[in-house]
């Protein structure tokens, strides 16, 4: 709904459980109300009411009929006319009609069985690459920043008394600035798998007992 010209940035980061595998096991409990889960259920259920429906047109059709003859002055009185019809199925038994549904009932149950085990997989899949992306992002913030702060520091104080030379400066730099994009992409890395698994999962990590790494 943005305006073309706006700039668009991102701030904070996505939410994130302080034990991604017990989040996992929560979310796992609560696959069976994902979206897709639901729909396969409801196509299954359909099926069944339509094999339900194809079979009831086995029986014969009943149709009451009532006739009322009043004020007719040949008549001494009304003349009440009940009767009841129906239509007899001999012929037609709609056996290819019933298998049909039956055919369609069972490929509704085998795709919603593919969707579970597809959305586990995949919701497994994305905890492993959430787990070794934050891994990843705590080693850049914890080990290798904070190291290549101190060496760019130490060879900036060289290069003040003369000791290290511009090179060696500007490669100090220069390796600084490689491992703060080296961070950003791993703290991408993390975001999107943290997506993918809330995809995976058809739900959203509960605010409150989230946190950045």
């Amino acid at each position: 709904g943005a305006a073309p010209g706006d700039e668009l940035a991102a701030t904070g980061s996505p939410g994130f459980p302080p034990n991604v595998s017990l989040a996992v096991e929560s979310l796992e409990r609560r696959l069976s109300d994902h979206p897709a889960l639901r729909r396969d259920r409801a196509q299954v259920n359909a099926a069944n009411f339509h094999i339900q429906n194809e079979q009831r047109l086995r029986a014969p059709m009943l149709s009451p009929q009532l006739a009322v003859n009043q004020f007719d002055p040949t008549l001494p009185g009304p003349d009440v006319i009940i009767g009841l019809s129906f239509d007899l199925p001999v012929l037609s038994l709609r056996g290819g009609a019933i298998a049909r549904a039956q055919a369609q009932r069972a490929f509704a149950e085998i795709a919603a069985v593919v969707d579970e085990r597809r959305l586990h997989a995949d919701l497994l899949d994305a905890c492993r690459r959430t787990e070794g992306a934050n891994a990843k992002l705590h080693a850049f913030r914890e080990q290798v920043l904070p190291a290549m702060r101190e060496a760019r520091t130490m060879t900036e104080e060289g290069y003040r008394l003369g000791r290290v030379d511009l090179i060696r400066l500007l490669e100090a730099q220069r390796a600084l600035l490689e491992s703060q994009l080296a961070a950003a992409e791993a703290e991408a890395t993390w975001g999107r798998a943290v997506a993918d698994i809330e995809k995976a999962a058809g739900t959203d990590f509960q605010e409150g007992n989230t946190h950045a790494p």
